[in-house]
């Protein structure tokens, strides 16, 4: 078993001494695990989101810096986040020892939000809601001061392609898992990357922090409005990527024009949009393909859903990296 990577049961018991690190001793009940286990807790007839969070992926640095930049949109922005709750010590993470291993697991705490998703169903009214919201994220992000030791992820290349500290060695693994043909695409995919990520720095008042992982299946609808939810990736990057990744997974559908410039139309309800990097935003969702991909390489061995799929994810992902690397420019007209 991969570092970082715990039996159901024994995250459970790690779930409840992180509980009780934050005043909360109720029902618990396994969410989804991911990247990081999740649980709800039903607690003096309010509800939590309790994250046991991989040591491999974020350190207690960067985990700290999301609660910090959660809890400051649930106080300044006029939009609905999983407010983050401090331990009973006054820390924003609880940080206890497996009682399996002996190793020091960190958990977080959020306020459980309700509402539908729409991730399989999506009409452009739900990408104009969304649009809305990732505007008042990087409308807030735009004026607020973070900390000077504040600690997030920067989606250049080398973040999308793993190559750092977050998501412990992925890249490598990635390769490693991959065919020769998959391996070479993705290679040859970062040098075109490079560019796009230079033009995407250059345009003007569109870097900062992102949620960079806004698509519908982190979006919980509550009338009409769009709940951002997971803010585990979140991060210094692009507003165009930002954009790429809330679109990525309906790229193929014929209905994707629709959705785009729905999320355009609801974003310009707030604040302008980077109109100059419409014609980047296919280049960044096929980044963004590749990102996925490599992503979905170096977890299969841990994660039953994409090693019974992997054929299939992959394939669907490098042909878009394929077009990019096809593309004679890496502008393209929407």
């Amino acid at each position: 078993m991969r570092s970082g990577e715990i039996a159901k049961g024994e995250a459970a018991a790690i779930a409840r001494m992180g509980a009780a690190l934050f005043g909360i001793v109720g029902t618990c009940e396994f969410v989804s695990k991911g990247v990081n286990e999740t649980f709800r807790f039903e607690s003096g007839g309010r509800s939590y989101s309790l994250r046991v969070h991989n040591p491999a992926y974020h350190n207690l640095d960067a985990l700290r810096s999301e609660r910090i930049w959660l809890n400051a949109l649930a106080d300044e922005a006029d939009v609905i986040v999983p407010t983050p709750h401090r331990t009973r010590d006054g820390d924003w993470v609880a940080t206890v020892e497996s009682p399996a291993t002996g190793e020091a697991r960190h958990c977080t705490l959020s306020d459980w939000i309700e509402g539908i998703q729409r991730r399989a169903n999506p009409e452009p009214a739900h990408f104009r809601a969304l649009g809305e919201t990732m505007a008042r994220l990087h409308e807030h992000a735009s004026v607020w001061s973070p900390p000077a030791d504040f600690n997030r992820p920067v989606w250049d290349v080398g973040g999308v392609y793993w190559e750092r500290t977050q998501g412990g060695g992925a890249l490598e693994r990635a390769l490693d898992a991959m065919n020769r043909s998959q391996a070479d695409m993705i290679s040859r995919a970062k040098e075109k990357a490079e560019q796009v990520f230079l033009e995407l720095r250059d345009i003007k008042d569109a870097w900062g922090l992102i949620h960079a992982d806004l698509h519908l299946g982190n979006i919980l609808f509550q009338s009409g409005k769009a709940c951002p939810i997971d803010f585990d990736d979140s991060g210094f990057g692009s507003h165009i990527y930002d954009a790429a990744a809330a679109v990525h997974f309906h790229s193929a559908s014929p209905h994707f024009r629709s959705f785009l410039f729905a999320l355009i139309e609801g974003y310009q309800r707030i604040r302008r949009f980077p109109e100059e990097g419409l014609s980047l935003l296919k280049a960044a969702i096929a980044i963004r393909s590749a990102s996925v991909a490599i992503w979905i390489a170096s977890q299969a061995e841990y994660n039953e859903r994409f090693r019974e799929n992997q054929d299939e994810y992959l394939a669907t992902q490098l042909a878009f990296v394929q077009l990019f690397l096809e593309a004679s420019s890496i502008y393209e007209d929407l």
